[in-house]
């Protein structure tokens, strides 16, 4: 035979017109001095390794460095700011805002040439490119080859080969060195 049951006592809690128990908590929670304190919650995030947080904007201009050929936002950065490409050129390149390009070199800590050195890059590439067609018009396939011939071969004087490209003879001069050509000694003609 089984034992009956001891008989179950049933506490009635007293609770207040607004049902809150006077114990400490609402009817049929433990009262405050049974549930101990919530432990204090840490609010430090620490991140070790290579770990960086994208937005969507950074995924979204990634993506876009990606389909201009380049590897990575960064990547892009540096060789179009190498480049002296304008901040509304990147803009346009990128689909986003001056603003936003501007940002994005700061953060990647990369340093533009000053306004001065990027217009006399310019004005050089447009002299080169100018000069270059003019060698062609002479029907060389280079600027290096014209040279040589009027220079090395024929042996004209910086002022001659000025004179036929209209340039001023410190130009001829600059692009003898940067195609490692010598300059041949002045003659008495």
């Amino acid at each position: 035979m089984v034992p009956p049951s001891p008989p179950v006592t049933r506490l009635s809690q007293v609770t207040s017109s607004a049902e809150v128990s006077r114990s400490g908590g609402a009817p049929g929670t433990p009262s405050a001095w049974e549930t101990p304190p919530a432990a204090p919650a840490r609010c430090d995030l620490l991140i070790t390794g290579g770990f960086g947080v994208v937005d969507r904007q950074q995924r979204r201009l990634h993506h876009r460095a990606n389909t201009l050929g380049f590897t990575d936002l960064h990547g892009y950065l540096v060789a179009r700011c190498h480049d002296d490409a304008s901040l509304a050129q990147l803009a346009s390149e990128l689909h986003t805002t001056i603003d936003v390009i501007c940002r994005l070199i700061d953060q990647a800590g990369i340093q533009r040439s000053s306004p001065k050195v990027r217009s006399a890059r310019r004005r050089r590439l447009a002299t080169d490119q100018r000069l270059i067609e003019q060698a062609g018009q002479f029907g060389f396939a280079d600027l290096g080859a014209y040279l040589a011939d009027r220079v090395t071969r024929r042996a004209w004087t910086l002022v001659q080969v000025a004179g036929e490209l209209g340039v001023d003879r410190n130009t001829v001069r600059d692009r003898l060195d940067a195609y490692g050509l010598a300059r041949g000694r002045p003659t008495g003609r």
